[in-house]
């Protein structure tokens, strides 16, 4: 496992060799995050206890990242999903999720099209924000899913 020292900063995450290094090694835009995976278990290294998150990127790439306590760790996840999950899908930050970003999905009153939202994935719990303003959050049970279609996109049934 290579050890990096990573800074929050403007909008960009952006990673060094060390500490003491002022130069970037490379970063991400985190406009461009369309999920975060957050693993909630201590992982044993050589190095000591590791508790890690994922960053899924609009350019398919996956960024594995980690912190050395868990308070770190949610002090990290909780600052990233603030700076790519919009004002308007907030409520979703106070959920404990183990996965959050954005989500398309089709209502049930209009299958022809594709719109985008926010979702936060407790337990077998989907919790939503549709990209519109005036909508409130929703919940749905996945245990609850009847298909997912070819595409990868589920549908759910809407009351």
């Amino acid at each position: 496992m290579v050890r990096r020292w990573c800074t929050l900063e403007g909008g960009f995450l952006s990673y060094y060799d060390n500490e003491k290094i002022a130069t970037s090694i490379g970063r991400v835009d985190v406009s461009d995050v369309v999920s975060l995976a957050i693993n909630n278990t201590e992982n044993i290294t050589e190095t000591g206890p590791v508790f890690t998150f994922e960053l899924y990127l609009r350019s398919q790439r996956v960024l594995v990242f980690g912190a050395e306590t868990s308070d770190a760790h949610q002090d990290w996840t909780h600052a990233i999903s603030k700076c790519f999950v919009p004002a308007r899908a907030e409520a979703l930050l106070r959920q404990d999720s183990e996965l959050i970003g954005r989500l398309h999905y089709k209502e049930g009153h209009d299958l022809y099209h594709w719109r985008m939202g926010w979702f936060a994935l407790v337990g077998s719990e989907l919790y939503f924000c549709s990209g519109d303003e005036d909508e409130e959050e929703g919940v749905l049970q996945l245990k609850r899913l009847q298909e997912l279609s070819e595409d990868k996109y589920a549908h759910i049934p809407v009351e």
